[in-house]
């Protein structure tokens, strides 16, 4: 039997930079480290962290001299106000891609526009992405959703969750113009997700069977 691996196999930028941000705390940092919930969605690499003394904690708000470290998924800008006011030293291991969504978001609700997130309303991702735009934000999953919104108190904004596929984001983005033709759309599918999705398709002629490797729980 023959087996190919996709080149683009094994963790995303975000989440590497985000695991050797967490190893060089704790092998730096002289404290404990704590991260704000899961770091990642791999059970697998959480449990070699942990066995390296690198935990979430279950509440954060306990903890006091040691190093908390927020998450590669992000979080509302309320939780990282609540954080810094405890007694830890708090870092960020929050992958760039989603901080720029972050940024884009907080920009377009300053220019008042209302932002849709395309993405799983329950992901950490989206949740921290809901949160940096306060009320100004609707998620949304579906196509057949857009017939159900509200008309903007300007105009829409559409961004997406980071791990989305591509091709969902297009019919979305097309059924939002559709209705609202002004609608502002920027991509923010990130660059690994995107390619990822890419080598499937160019792969599947090619093999028999697609075997996933990773954590159920992974948007990737």
């Amino acid at each position: 039997m023959k087996v190919v691996v996709a080149e683009s196999a094994g963790f995303c930028w975000g989440v590497k930079r985000a695991v050797e941000k967490a190893r060089a705390l704790a092998a730096k940092s002289g404290m404990p480290v704590y991260t704000d919930g899961p770091l990642i969605h791999n059970k697998q690499m959480l449990a070699r962290l942990a066995e390296e003394g690198i935990k979430a904690a279950d509440n954060p708000e306990t903890l006091s001299n040691c190093v908390l470290l927020i998450r590669a998924h992000g979080i509302p800008p309320s939780r990282t106000a609540a954080l810094e006011k405890l007694p830890v030293r708090l870092e960020d291991a929050t992958c760039p891609d989603v901080a720029r969504i972050h940024r884009i978001i907080r920009e377009r609700v300053a220019a008042g526009e209302t932002v849709l997130v395309f993405g799983d309303a329950g992901h950490p991702e989206v949740i921290g992405l809901v949160g940096c735009a306060g009320v100004e934000a609707l998620v949304i999953r579906r196509p057949e959703e857009v017939s159900e919104l509200p008309p903007p108190r300007r105009r829409y904004c559409l961004v997406s969750q980071s791990t989305q596929f591509p091709r969902s984001f297009d019919r979305i983005a097309a059924s939002v113009l559709a209705r609202f033709p002004d609608s502002a759309i920027i991509d923010t599918i990130c660059r690994s997700t995107r390619r990822r999705q890419e080598e499937l398709f160019e792969m599947a002629p090619e093999v028999d069977a697609f075997v996933i490797v990773g954590d159920p729980h992974s948007a990737n």
